[in-house]
């Protein structure tokens, strides 16, 4: 299951109460693949204690209902399929995805995700629909990513095409969805997904015939999984995405990399590579957005045409953001050869519509639209559009695509560059910030070359920020759920641990201001250096798993420095803007904490404690709200003005360049 499926995406929602205890290390730990470690808690009592207290534990939380808790056995693959090949395909697909459109903006405007829960369930007609009613009162839920990613992938491969077919009830819809729960929870302990006396005994007994080098080798396996859930899982909101597409797509390249042949800025790349104006595709994209938050889920030529785009836009649309339903099935059909389909969904993420008939398409999702439209997806069709690209190999050396592909990682560093700027001004403790070139030039000597440095560093009395950027995203099939240990752990030596990666280069630099940060930059002579890798949303996500194994790994590099630095720490970029938007809210505020204060409590919480506390949770116990920052709402403002008006503004900087 998806970790903390409720989190809080608005920045001005009070934080929740903690609900569920601290848990302990050994059992977290320990948790077998495919099971949430977070659900099992193990004291230091007697066996029996332990068993009642994790069953008492268990009936406490919230958590994904399953086929069995309303008293239904749950639906194998084989009849989920029959049951799903008798409805009929457009109409059940609306009836899902409409379910999911509303589930998705709620997630990211108002919260009230129950009331999506609530509406489904006040349309069931069935005996057990008084129980599934009692459960989701309780805060328990039926609605999980995952769980209904797979529903709609099952019914495009599988529903009926003819007209006459009937569309699904709202009974069936949530059978099939509580069949998926069960499905994703379901382990050796479990054969229904849900955890009995006897699965915690056993669990139980094989926590302790653990050691730690076992254990840890637990967590790892466990990992993969995670980590594919956190990141399908993650809610996009719209006025993030579209604030950042201003600073990555809208403004002119960085100086530093060769992007001569590329236009002024990444918008007008996508426009030489796709042949389109991105600015003309994104007036599709903020119709279609507006529209399916009142309602609508079907689409058709003509009424794209509302949106002021050209027909080029429009045809670009049909043609390489949706499918037919025959080319659909194929692509699923080859996504299922690759492995398990709980968390694949890169088809669906790039064809986020069904095409219907030459003139009409049907939405997928919301947040897969949003992130065609405006998001990191945008990257892949302008990489793969340009010459030199190479399909799972390195572009060719010198190509457009290299330098475009160069090019973003510049892009992706002045973004950093900039909330860090913002954050300093804003702070109440942060003093000045230090940046590559001047780091440089007070390490490098006459007759050597250029010093290696990291890429910023934030004097905030004795904490000392050593921070570095990394466009780095997780391997397409750690993202998908098809990784294991082995890659996961592949993936992270290759970016962070192998010799001369981010933790060692970070280290170099700590070295050097811990030999003369105080004479060249005003350092504190009992500093203490918190290093800090930044990386895109669809990194290394934050949670405690990943924290944990995160520093383990840095140790090696660290070691050297112990009494003098906090655990590292790996933000996403939506981590470092909500530092960013406390900073501009709370920094005059001696009433609420100071965001580069906040970051070093939190790294040394996670340094004290049994077992790391996620970025977020800290976060909420110590301010009152996420707030956004007003510079990111300002330009997703604008830019959302801009494309509802097609004369609005200067002539379009993301079309065609021309002769």
């Amino acid at each position: 299951m998806g970790k903390n499926k409720n989190r809080r995406s608005n920045p001005r929602r009070p934080p929740k109460k903690a609900v569920k205890p601290r848990i302990a290390r050994q059992a977290a730990l320990s948790s077998p693949p495919g099971s949430d470690p977070r659900r099992i808690m193990l004291g230091s009592r007697s066996r029996n204690d332990d068993i009642d207290l994790m069953q008492q534990l268990v009936s406490q939380q919230n958590f994904p209902v399953m086929a069995p808790d309303v008293g239904l056995p749950p639906l194998t693959h084989a009849s989920r399929i029959d049951l799903i090949a008798a409805l009929g395909l457009e109409q059940t697909l609306i009836a899902v995805v409409d379910l999911w459109a509303r589930f998705d903006i709620a997630m990211t405007t108002d919260w009230q995700t129950q009331r999506v829960e609530r509406r489904l369930v006040d349309a069931i007609d069935e005996p057990w629909g008084r129980k599934l009613a009692q459960r989701i009162a309780t805060g328990d839920v039926v609605i999980v990513p995952r769980a209904i990613a797979q529903l709609v992938r099952e019914v495009l491969e599988s529903a009926d095409t003819s007209p006459t077919a009937p569309g699904a009830t709202a009974g069936q819809v949530a059978e099939l969805l509580m069949s998926l729960n069960s499905e994703h929870n379901t382990n050796e302990y479990s054969s229904d997904g849900t955890l009995d006396r006897d699965g915690i005994a056993r669990i139980q007994d094989e926590i302790f015939a653990l050691d730690a080098e076992q254990t840890i080798a637990r967590l790892r396996d466990y990992m993969p999984s995670e980590v594919a859930s956190v990141l399908a899982d993650a809610p996009q909101k719209l006025e993030m995405v579209q604030g950042n597409f201003r600073d990555t797509w809208d403004s002119p390249w960085p100086e530093s990399p060769p992007t001569r042949e590329l236009g002024r800025s990444p918008a007008e790349a996508f426009a030489i590579a796709n042949g389109v104006g991105l600015t003309d595709v994104q007036r599709v994209g903020q119709f279609l957005v507006d529209e399916i938050k009142a309602g609508t889920l079907r689409f058709s030529r003509t009424s794209l045409e509302a949106s002021g785009a050209s027909a080029e836009a429009i045809e670009y649309c049909f043609k390489e953001m949706s499918c037919p339903i025959e080319d659909y099935r194929d692509q699923l059909s080859r996504e299922r050869q690759q492995g398990s389909v709980h968390q694949q969904r890169f088809t669906m993420t790039r064809f986020p519509f069904l095409r219907t008939g030459a003139d009409e398409i049907i939405v997928l999702r919301y947040q897969w639209v949003v992130d065609r439209f405006f998001g990191q997806m945008l990257y892949w069709p302008t990489f793969a559009g340009l010459p030199g690209f190479r399909p799972g190999r390195d572009p060719k050396s010198g190509s457009k695509a290299e330098s475009f592909s160069a090019g973003m990682n510049y892009v992706f560093e002045r973004i950093v560059g900039d909330s860090l700027a913002n954050i300093v001004r804003d702070s109440r403790s942060a003093t000045m910030l230090i940046t590559e070139n001047q780091l440089q030039q007070a390490w490098s000597s006459r007759r050597g070359g250029t010093a290696s440095a990291c890429d910023w560093v934030v004097r905030a009395g004795r904490i000392c920020l050593v921070v570095d950027a990394t466009n780095h995203r997780m391997a397409s099939k750690l993202a998908q759920g098809l990784g294991d240990a082995s890659s996961y752990a592949a993936d992270i030596e290759e970016t962070f641990t192998n010799p001369n990666e981010k933790f060692e280069q970070l280290a170099k630099s700590i070295r050097r201001l811990a030999a003369s940060g105080q004479a060249d930059f005003g350092l504190a002579e009992d500093t203490v250096f918190l290093p800090v890798i930044v990386v895109p949303d669809g990194g290394v996500p934050n949670t405690d798993s990943t924290d944990f194994d995160l520093q383990l790994r840095s140790q090696p590099h660290m070691r050297e420095f112990d009494g003098r630095i906090l655990a590292p720490a790996i933000l996403t970029l939506p981590m470092l803007q909500l530092l960013e938007g406390i900073a501009e809210y709370f920094g005059d505020n001696p009433l609420f904490p100071d965001a580069v204060m906040a970051l070093a409590s939190w790294r040394q919480e996670c340094m004290k404690t049994t077992w790391p506390v996620p970025f977020d949770e800290f976060i909420d116990q110590i301010v009152p709200a996420r707030p956004i920052p007003t510079r990111i709402l300002r330009a997703a403002s604008t830019l959302a003005q801009s494309l509802r008006n097609p004369h609005h503004g200067a002539a379009d900087e993301g079309a065609p360049p021309t002769d």
